[in-house]
């Protein structure tokens, strides 16, 4: 014995297209995130000192500022890097940091994904009782 009531039905629907519309849009929102990732690791690339975080990071460590000091015998030395190697090392750390936060980005659209298939799912698993 079935009992079927119309109403009840249509609060699903309902419900799933809600959660299809919430998938859809996590995965639209990654996608664009991941966009204008994709341009920030471009711009890091070819113009670091364009990109204002990595121009911020640059003028807070200068180059003529000494990593390490000490003393050898009764000779004081200091160890400073050079400009391209802060260059370089803040390019490598910039970009390994966008990585990470892409791979994060890339996570939440696999799970709108799972989202919007589950809804789908369900809803195709109905249509054929």
């Amino acid at each position: 014995m079935k009992i079927e009531n119309k109403n009840h039905t249509e609060n699903i629907d309902g419900f799933r297209r809600l959660i299809a519309l919430l998938g859809i849009a996590i995965v639209v929102v990654g996608g664009l995130v991941l966009f204008y990732l994709g341009v920030l690791i471009m711009d890091v690339i070819n113009d670091p000192e364009e990109v204002k975080i990595i121009e911020f990071v640059l003028q807070q460590v200068k180059a003529d500022e000494a990593i390490a000091t000490g003393q050898f015998g009764n000779e004081s030395f200091k160890v400073a890097i050079s400009e391209s190697f802060r260059l370089i090392l803040f390019l490598f750390i910039g970009v390994l940091f966008l990585s990470v936060i892409a791979g994060i980005i890339r996570t939440i659209i696999g799970g709108g994904i799972n989202i919007v298939k589950a809804a789908f799912y369900q809803y195709q698993e109905d249509a054929e009782k």
